[in-house]
């Protein structure tokens, strides 16, 4: 039992460490998917090389040092956003190549060379595209009348919205997330500043503890100009009817008042975010 354990300690122990750093960079640092393709490779690759010579299966290897991983990014990540099953695939065969490929001798080279050129290509491309499919959704749907309190406490009426293309972004003052896309919808609004008939608005959804004292001292802190709404517990944003409750959640609606794309939440690595709505955006203006 006690040679059992020596055996499977160190890859448990190493691949146990590697999750616990990806954690913490998601938590403290950011939850950018670009960032986490990369460290999650190298953590996992440096991983299997200290393993290698553990007197046990490739398999078993394998299974003791990234199991950790993979169930916490199933359980956090794919459940969510399940386009990114690659990262670790990409992981679990960084591992792999760390234990195998020595054996290969002269060719290992060539083969980990095409393998960190398929993760640049990968982090670069391939997972905005990801973030893009899997958050966004075009709709069709009515927009729910509700009434909405500005900065002055004068109430505001969705049903005024009519006549121009409309992007409502839910918002909290506690959301990361939320904070990162106000920079990038600032580009959007920057893009159409003078095109009337575009109308963009910051609604803070009431939750997580939010006040409008809160969404007060948030904005007077900020240097963006958005026309800026509360949703009084909540109304608006349960009348639409969601799939989530997470935020940030954006709306864009047409000139008649119809639902058309959703985007719900924001990852940093969604390199194309501010252009993929500027052409959402034209895209549901042009249309008759």
């Amino acid at each position: 039992m006690a040679t059992t354990f020596r055996l499977w300690g160190k890859p448990l122990l190493t691949g146990l460490v590697a999750s616990i750093l990806l954690v913490l960079t998601m938590v403290f640092v950011a939850i950018n998917f670009q960032v986490i393709l990369p460290l999650g490779v190298l953590l996992f690759y440096l991983s299997g090389r200290i393993n290698k010579s553990v007197p046990l299966s490739i398999v078993m290897k394998l299974l003791l040092i990234m199991w950790s991983f993979i169930v916490l990014f199933a359980l956090f990540v794919l459940t969510e956003i399940p386009a990114l099953f690659y990262i670790p695939l990409f992981c679990l065969l960084s591992c792999w190549l760390a234990i195998w490929a020595p054996k290969l001798k002269l060719r290992s080279g060539i083969l980990l060379t095409f393998f960190a050129v398929m993760v640049v290509f990968f982090m670069i491309y391939v997972i905005p595209i990801s973030l893009k499919d899997s958050l966004s959704e075009a709709l069709y749907k009515p927009m729910p009348v509700a009434e909405l309190t500005d900065l002055n406490n004068s109430i505001i009426s969705t049903g005024d919205f009519k006549g121009k293309t409309v992007v409502l972004d839910f918002f909290g003052t506690w959301c990361k997330p939320c904070i990162q896309e106000l920079k990038e919808l600032n580009h959007v609004q920057q893009y159409f500043k003078d095109d009337p008939s575009v109308a963009f608005f910051v609604i803070n959804a009431d939750l997580g503890g939010d006040t409008p004292e809160k969404f007060e001292r948030f904005i007077a802190a900020q240097s963006y100009r958005f026309s800026y709404l509360y949703d009084h517990e909540s109304s608006f944003f349960k009348q639409l009817q969601l799939n989530t409750s997470g935020l940030p959640y954006l709306l864009v609606v047409d000139k008649n008042g119809m639902l058309r794309w959703q985007h719900v939440g924001f990852n940093s690595a969604e390199t194309n975010f501010a252009e993929n709505l500027i052409t959402t955006i034209r895209q549901i203006q042009d249309e008759k």
